[in-house]
């Protein structure tokens, strides 16, 4: 179970807020979320 909790891009999305509120400024936890957010905007922009 912890190897798909670790797979799944939610989270990847719900530690970096997470880790703000608990740890302060672990960018260990943070730059996986940022990378998440940055492919899938990557993957779904279209420009006009």
């Amino acid at each position: 179970m912890e190897i798909a909790a670790t797979l799944n891009p939610v989270t990847c999305l719900m530690e970096p807020p997470r880790s703000l509120i608990l740890d302060d400024l672990a960018w260990g936890t943070i730059a996986p979320g940022f990378a998440i957010v940055a492919l899938f905007g990557c993957c779904w922009w279209r420009p006009t």
